[in-house]
């Protein structure tokens, strides 16, 4: 149930709280005044898409916070993503930045957008205007029915689980599709591939390696000179080792004198040491230079053949040697193709027999089930003034085994439509085809009540179910809310003056301008407000004492309904 409903910075609403309870909450007013932005409030915090023109002009930041007391079905269904709620409350947040990224919360911890959606579903069933011409198309009747069939989900596994294995195996079976000739083509180039990688035996860093050992060839004689004229000045009769021994002789004669001639001594003697050093690592490197043509053919080949392989393979020897083992497996499979061939056929025949059977039994079932479901519509729509209408399920004829491959996905082979015949005596066609904005809400509001007595949803929210509604059949929809809330939280935007009086709770939402801004408003209505919006609603506009007797009139006879349905 959702208790508490915070909304900031959301079109024209500044900020605004609505604190509610079980029962039937009503909301109204007048036309503009942003009824349709609180429900556009509520999608936003339950998951729906959005884009940066929700979030209030001028504003950085929207967010939406609500506050929902559980049952134990939403709690175990939040127990599998690892959250653990002790007091059967939660806390849900959605904020909107101005550069359309949201994010989402629940009591806190960062969640994902698909996260979000997916929770929210077992806490709120929200019906807004656009589930209209989601009735309208034929793919959403599918579910619709399937959500009324009793213990259908296992069977819908089945049949899930054995079209995927069997789209993979007949996936598996068309690689191979190519003759003799072309595998023994494409074995060929394996081979090659295979060879050609295995050859060259890679190394990790290698390339690297040589294209040192490359530029030290390109620049041997830079080399050559550069290490003549160091040992020459380091090493010769005049090279700075003779200099700097002589100036170690001229102060060795007076390191007594000064404690400072003596620490100049040692310094400078241990730079002659390290100046050996030097000479001899220098002599050695010269002594070992050398320019061998063989050598430098090879690393040249070597280096063009890695950068050869690299072209065809892969940037690096990791992608390389991945390409192998891909190479290797594929030659192995082909090597072995007419027996995986036959294998998969085998596996394919006996998985499109299974398929086809527990395909079958769902539709069955199906088509049981919707014969108590379109019962169970047709009271509905009696109810709503509809009496002389005609329900029904439409199926496609079931396939029979060697065809139905080309129908199957994952949820069997069914193709369904709901058909309705809105008189006596019209033929039944597609709803798409047949009905107006009333009868389309009285559909919409039939399946609702059907669908909510099989669920475990305990808010349920209603966006002008009343579309194209008035007179008799709007008490009728707001008898229907009646019962509906007395098993779950029920809420609903109205301008029916009967739906108004049913409500436990009435909010009005209004407009407010300040400084020369507009901001969207609500309060609670006390039980004379509440008169005075069921007078509104009804057409008295003048509030004369007339349209007020009749709108307590109304309010009475909703009151005892109530209790009527609750005894």
């Amino acid at each position: 149930m959702l208790k508490n409903l915070v909304i900031k910075n959301i079109a024209i609403i500044k900020e605004l709280e609505l604190s509610l309870n079980n029962g039937l909450t009503v909301l109204s007013g007048e036309t503009g005044a942003g009824k349709s932005i609180i429900v556009d409030s509520l999608n936003f915090l339950l998951g729906a898409k959005t884009d940066k023109t929700l979030l209030k002009s001028g504003e950085k930041q929207a967010c939406v916070e609500g506050v929902f007391e559980i049952n134990n079905d939403a709690k175990e269904h939040l127990m599998t993503f690892g959250f653990e709620i002790e007091d059967d409350t939660v806390l849900l947040s959605r904020t909107l930045n101005e550069d359309g990224k949201t994010e989402c919360r629940i009591n806190g911890r960062l969640i994902t957008l698909s996260m979000l959606r997916n929770i929210t579903e077992f806490m709120v069933d929200i019906h807004g205007q656009h589930e209209h011409q989601s009735l309208l198309k034929s793919s959403s009747h599918i579910k619709l029915l399937d959500a009324y069939t009793k213990d259908i989900e296992l069977l819908k596994s089945e049949v899930a689980g054995l079209y995927h294995q069997y789209k993979k195996c007949l996936s598996e079976l068309n690689s191979f599709g190519m003759t003799d000739s072309q595998r023994e083509r494409m074995i060929d180039i394996l081979s090659f591939q295979i060879k050609e990688i295995t050859d060259a035996k890679l190394k990790d860093g290698e390339e690297e390696e040589l294209l040192i050992e490359r530029a030290k060839i390109v620049n041997f004689e830079r080399i050559t000179r550069a290490l003549s004229q160091a040992l020459e000045s380091l090493d010769g009769t005049n090279g700075a080792e003779a200099l700097v021994t002589q100036s170690l002789s001229a102060l060795g004669g007076i390191t007594r004198f000064d404690s400072e001639y003596d620490s100049t001594f040692k310094r400078l003697e241990s730079s002659r040491y390290e100046l050996e050093d030097i000479i001899f690592i220098l002599k050695e490197k010269a002594d070992n230079l050398g320019f061998d043509e063989k050598t430098a053919d090879a690393i040249e080949n070597r280096i063009d053949l890695i950068k050869n392989l690299k072209k065809k393979y892969g940037a690096d020897v990791i992608q390389i040697n991945k390409f192998l083992e891909q190479a290797q497996k594929d030659m192995d499979r082909l090597n072995s193709g007419e027996k995986e061939i036959e294998r998969l056929k085998v596996e394919i025949k006996k998985l499109s027999t299974n398929l086809y059977e527990r395909a079958v039994q769902l539709s069955e079932k199906r088509r049981t089930s919707a014969q108590n479901f379109c019962a169970a519509v047709q009271n509905e729509l009696n109810d709503l003034g509809m009496a002389g209408s005609k329900f029904e399920v439409v199926f496609n004829d079931i396939p029979n085994i060697d065809d139905f491959s080309d129908i199957i996905t994952s949820d069997g082979f069914d193709k369904l439509e709901f058909f309705m015949s809105a008189n006596i005596g019209e033929p039944s066609k597609p709803l798409a085809k047949i009905i107006s904005g009333g009868e389309m809400s009285r559909i919409m509001l039939a399946l609702k009540v059907i669908l909510s007595k099989l669920d475990n949803i305990d808010t349920m929210i209603f966006d002008e179910i009343d579309t194209g509604i008035s007179g008799r059949i709007g008490q009728t929809i707001a008898n229907k809310l009646a019962e509906i809330s007395n098993m779950r939280q029920v809420i609903t935007i109205t301008h029916l003056a009967a739906i108004c009086a049913m409500a436990d709770h009435n909010y009005l939402i209004f407009k407010d301008e300040n400084n020369g801004k507009t901001y969207t408003k609500i309060k609670k209505l006390d039980d004379e407000q509440t008169i005075k919006e069921i007078a509104r609603l009804s057409g008295g506009y003048e509030m004369s004492k007339a349209s007020q007797e009749h709108a307590r009139e109304l309010k009475c006879l909703s009151n005892n309904y109530k209790l009527k349905i609750n005894t």
